[in-house]
């Protein structure tokens, strides 16, 4: 039954959602999914993964990431290279 959930914490909700964009809350829930979802620290998500996953186009989900990253609520710990895609993390922000 844990499989059939992904933990998204409360401060993502209580603190950042009203400020959030839909954008960036896509894009926030898809790298969740795909880190905490799968017991993670990080993994390695294309574009077009995102895209996928949020129903958004390309110029969006980069506005959704660069968002996120300047809030601090998301790093990038790898870059793309090649046809290997970024890694990303989610930050757990501070009380």
């Amino acid at each position: 039954m844990r499989d059939e959930y992904t933990f998204v914490p409360n401060v993502y909700f209580d603190e950042h959602l009203a400020e959030l964009s839909g954008a960036e809350i896509k894009v926030l829930l898809a790298i969740t999914r795909r880190t905490f979802g799968e017991q993670k620290e990080s993994d390695e998500i294309s574009l077009s993964q995102f895209e996928r996953m949020t129903g958004l186009d390309r110029k969006s989900v980069i506005a959704g990431l660069r968002g996120l990253i300047q809030r601090g609520l998301v790093v990038q710990t790898q870059a793309a290279r090649g046809i290997r895609p970024a890694s990303y993390k989610c930050v757990m922000p501070e009380d």
